[in-house]
């Protein structure tokens, strides 16, 4: 299905061509503490989930877009499988949207739900999403059970970090945003480490400084 912008996959061809260029720079079996880039050396900025899924992300997509020079945004859902979805849902998790249609054809996508049953749509039903630019260079990974969003850029600062989604530090996002009443039980010693040894100069990742006060 495609109109104003947004290009939703019909069939596994299209949808296949979304994934392939999504699990280029994101492994979609990994999950939280395991780290889902398969890019190394980059800036990674930390939010809540979800803001990942509704209309106020749209500004941070546009600023990534702008800097980066993407002509389009893709997103995915590797949890639920693509195949639950297709099963129980009659349709694949997956998007294309123009950058200049992202106002309104980024919710389009996350909202679309042709079994007519709201509860299916993308933006209430996924687990875990990945959201990448068409030139590549930046990521997005959205876990729930963690809510929690993280951001990859080669550049350490932008105008992705001032476009209306609170970012912080990492250990601040867990002391704030996990364990929710999504995780079943609280973090583990280990897991909260591992996740926070991804942000050490050591395992090449930045981490941006800019903390905003949470909401």
């Amino acid at each position: 299905m495609s109109g104003g912008g947004l290009r939703i996959p019909l069939g596994a061809v299209e949808f296949e061509s979304c994934w392939s260029a999504v699990t280029a720079l994101i492994d979609p079996d990994r999950r939280l503490p395991d780290w889902p880039f398969t890019t190394k050396g980059r800036h990674v900025a930390v939010a809540q989930y979800d803001h990942l899924g509704g209309r106020g992300f749209v500004p941070v997509l546009q600023a990534l877009a702008s800097v980066y020079g993407d002509q389009e945004i893709v997103l995915v859902v590797t949890e639920p499988t693509p195949s639950y979805y297709a099963t129980n849902h009659g349709f694949l998790p997956g998007f294309r949207v123009a950058t200049d249609a992202l106002d309104d054809g980024y919710w389009g996508g996350l909202s679309y739900e042709p079994s007519r049953d709201q509860a299916s749509a993308i933006t209430y039903l996924a687990g875990a999403m990945a959201v990448i630019g068409s030139t590549a260079k930046w990521a997005i990974w959205g876990q729930l059970d963690w809510d929690l969003v993280l951001v990859q850029t080669p550049d350490k600062d932008g105008p992705w970090l001032d476009a209306g989604v609170p970012f912080v530090p990492p250990a601040v996002a867990l002391e704030n945003f996990t364990p929710t009443e999504r995780h079943l039980k609280p973090l583990t010693e280990l897991e909260t480490s591992m996740f926070l040894s991804h942000f050490s100069d050591e395992s090449g990742q930045g981490r941006s400084q800019r903390a905003p006060e949470l909401e």
